[in-house]
C-alpha cells in the first residue's frame, strides 16, 4: 500500500516538473526515471511475492538500490555545491564584521 502511495506521489511530482516554467531538463529526466524505477519496483515486488524466485528477488533489491542511489546522487550534488562555496556555507549571508 505504501508503494502505491509513493508511486502516486512520484507521478504528481513528475507532472509538476514537466509542467514547470521555465523548464529544468535534469529534473524532468530524474523525475521520469524515478517513476519508471518505482513502477518496476512494484512489478518486481509482486512477482517476487507470487513466485518466490530468488533471481527476481535479487532484481527487486538491485532496483531498490538504484532508486536510493538516485536520491543519494541528488543529495551529493547539493553537498558538493555547498563545499565548493568560498565560505562553505552554501550561500548563507554573513554580516561584515
Amino acid at each position: 500500500m505504501v508503494g502505491f502511495a509513493l508511486f502516486i506521489l512520484a507521478i504528481a511530482t513528475m507532472g509538476a516538473w514537466l509542467a514547470a516554467k521555465p523548464s529544468f531538463g535534469p529534473m524532468k529526466a530524474v523525475s521520469i526515471v524515478i517513476v519508471v524505477l518505482i513502477l518496476l519496483q512494484i512489478v518486481l515486488g509482486e512477482s517476487t511475492l507470487h513466485s518466490g524466485n530468488q533471481a527476481v528477488a535479487f532484481l527487486h533489491f538491485v532496483n531498490a538500490m538504484a532508486i536510493s542511489g538516485t536520491f543519494m546522487a541528488m543529495r551529493w550534488e547539493q553537498t558538493a555545491k555547498a563545499a565548493a562555496s568560498p565560505d562553505g556555507s552554501a550561500g548563507a549571508r554573513r554580516s561584515p564584521a
